[in-house]
């Protein structure tokens, strides 16, 4: 029995969609253990502000286009022979190198205008540094995914890790005396120099040119997902925005963001592995449809038990890994667990797989709209709170009317890709701990004052 234990763990150790969720975890892991390292050796609390800030607008640039370009070449290259996905893979390759190109430079010479335009605060010093090194990394994803699609299990594992360690070393920096943010972006962007080289290199392996000319990326489907993808992520970041935008970008955003750190770890995980059943969408859609529902159970067990230790213990971890400065930060982090409700299950992935995008733009342009109109009027009524419970509230509607959307439109049921029963349980599950916990400590907890 022991023996076929170990077995299990070993399989689902070297299942590639295991191995890109794992690399998700392991960047997050990563910066998370630097938010800790920065309050430990005495960072000040502004200067940890304009870490997250830099680091929020750096997610925003690279969120609101790379995922669709990442699932448009899983799409695309799914199925696909070695060669053809390779010269895909060189494709999409320049044309994510290009765009970054682009972006940087609008943003170097106009960022100032949009930043002004936009309502954001003014960029920290040393942004350009850390924006460079950001395209680089995320566009370099596209190595980890060529290796999903080859199965290369190790190499996927060696790239998590790669950025694991040569992150905490660059920002263990702020353990020598007088060093400051600018100049730790400044090594950063040499790191973003190697895995630009590793990329180059990766993009130089052998392809027959000759038998694959006709190959090209199919800009149709890639820029509906190219919006899609966008609108997302404006929605994931709205919060973070009027944050800054009421609170300014020091010390009250460094609370706001630390508070939220959770929030990201459930969807990095959902969003790696909702991406990894692209792949198989595209070739099978009912054994894709099947494995969404496999791994949707599972997360529903290994979320909800997570969920129950974090409610428990946020107030005592928070206490011990950053300090008492950071109490209202728990709270945050509470509130924003409960949004794991809407990340146990995938419609959205099964939409992508049968290439509903019209419907998609349709649900998640309601999203962004309703999170933002309700994100304006309970912060007028409830403050920080309200607009973290119009997120949880915007982003459970979407998910409700994707489902019905499915069965409407492809007869798709929600049963075929989700465990309806085990998913109303877990719904109410995570309620009932969010209530009993703040009926015993208090609801007055959580209206948050910066």
């Amino acid at each position: 029995m022991r023996l076929l234990r170990i077995n299990q763990v070993v399989e689902r150790i070297q299942d590639p969609s295991f191995a890109l969720q794992i690399i998700q975890v392991i960047r997050f892991a990563a910066v998370f253990l630097v938010s800790v390292l920065l309050v430990k050796v005495g960072v000040s609390n502004s200067t940890i502000g304009s870490y997250e800030y830099v680091l929020f607008i750096a997610s925003i640039l690279t969120g609101v286009w790379t995922n669709g370009v990442f699932q448009s070449f899983l799409l695309q290259s799914g199925g696909q022979e070695s060669n053809r996905r390779l010269l895909l893979f060189r494709r999409y390759s320049i044309f994510v190198f290009v765009l970054s190109f682009i972006l940087f430079l609008a943003i170097y010479f106009c960022g100032d205008f949009f930043i002004q335009l936009l309502g954001f605060n003014e960029l920290p010093r040393g942004f350009y540094f850390f924006i460079g090194f950001h395209f680089v990394f995320h566009g370099s994803y596209l190595v980890a995914l060529k290796y999903f699609l080859e199965g290369k299990v190790f190499k996927m594992y060696c790239f998590g890790l790669s950025f694991f360690f040569s992150y905490l070393v660059v920002f263990s920096l702020f353990a020598i005396e007088g060093i400051e943010l600018y100049q730790v972006f400044q090594v950063l962007a040499v790191v973003g120099g190697l895995y630009f080289l590793f990329w180059i290199r990766e993009y130089k392996l052998h392809v027959d040119l000759r038998r694959f000319q006709n190959v090209k990326i199919h800009f149709k489907g890639f820029s509906v997902l190219l919006f899609i993808q966008a609108i997302a992520a404006l929605s994931l970041w709205s919060d973070s925005w009027w944050v800054q935008y009421f609170y300014g970008n020091g010390e009250a955003f460094a609370l706001f963001r630390y508070g939220a750190r959770e929030f990201p770890l459930f969807i990095i995980l959902n969003a790696a592995f909702g991406t990894a059943m692209l792949g198989y969408l595209s070739s099978d859609k009912e054994m894709g449809m099947a494995r969404i529902k496999k791994g949707s159970r599972r997360f529903i067990y290994s979320f909800g038990i997570l969920y129950v230790l974090l409610m428990i213990f946020s107030n005592t971890l928070y206490k011990s890994f950053y300090s008492a400065d950071y109490i209202q930060s728990s709270v945050i982090f509470d509130m924003y667990l409960t949004i794991v409700v809407v990340r146990v299950i995938f419609p959205r992935s099964v939409l992508i797989g049968h290439k509903l995008y019209v419907g998609l733009i349709v649900i998640s342009l309601m999203e962004l709209g309703l999170n933002l109109f309700l994100s304006y009027y309970l912060h007028e009524i409830f403050g920080v709170s309200g607009l973290i419970f119009a997120t949880v509230l915007a982003h459970f509607i979407e998910m409700v009317v994707m489902v019905i959307y499915l069965k409407m439109v492809k007869g798709i049921r929600g049963r075929d890709y989700a465990p309806l029963g085990e998913f109303t349980g877990f719904v109410i599950f995570v309620i009932v701990i969010f209530v009993t916990k703040y009926l015993v400590h208090g609801f007055d907890k959580l209206a948050i004052n910066f």
